[in-house]
């Protein structure tokens, strides 16, 4: 399933066509609440900046995409469970992922950002942090840096 994996969004990558398999239909998985990048529109319809990338690899393939909404924490383990064909969910790159699943280069960077009322004494340092909740996504990188025992912040 890694290669599989690896040879899809390698053609995204690379704008190659697919050697090894044709495929008539690829299927994604999607987190569907991760605005700009996936959400689920009021008609049911996943939109975004990575279901455009998709769509865009799928035209490439001249297949047909499907996309499968799942809890962005149970991303990897649904993939490995064949439950679509590959991840396009913002997932970041990291060793411990990379074990369990190949990745492409990054198709785009973003930083996180920490978001509070204004005129909050909060900033964003682990001093100011330090013991306060924080909204995460659940699974994502932001949450592990949460959790890390010199960590700031509750998750």
């Amino acid at each position: 399933m890694k290669t599989r994996i690896a040879a899809l969004l390698a053609c995204m990558a690379l704008s190659a066509p697919l050697a090894a398999q044709q495929f008539d239909t690829i299927s994604f998985g999607v987190d569907g609440g991760y605005p700009p990048f996936d959400v689920l529109a009021p008609s049911g319809e996943i939109t975004g900046f990575d279901i455009d990338i998709a769509n865009a690899l799928c035209t490439q393939l001249k297949a047909k995409c499907v996309f499968v909404k799942q809890p962005f924490e149970s991303m990897i383990a649904a993939l490995n469970a064949h439950k679509f064909d590959a991840i396009i969910a913002s997932l970041n790159i990291t060793d411990e992922r990379k074990k369990e699943v190949d990745f492409t280069d990054r198709y785009y960077r973003s930083a996180a950002q920490l978001v509070a009322r204004k005129g909050s004494p909060l900033l964003p340092e682990a001093a100011s942090l330090k013991g306060k909740t924080v909204g995460v996504q659940t699974g994502s990188t932001h949450e592990a840096y949460a959790q890390k025992p010199t960590g700031p912040v509750t998750a």
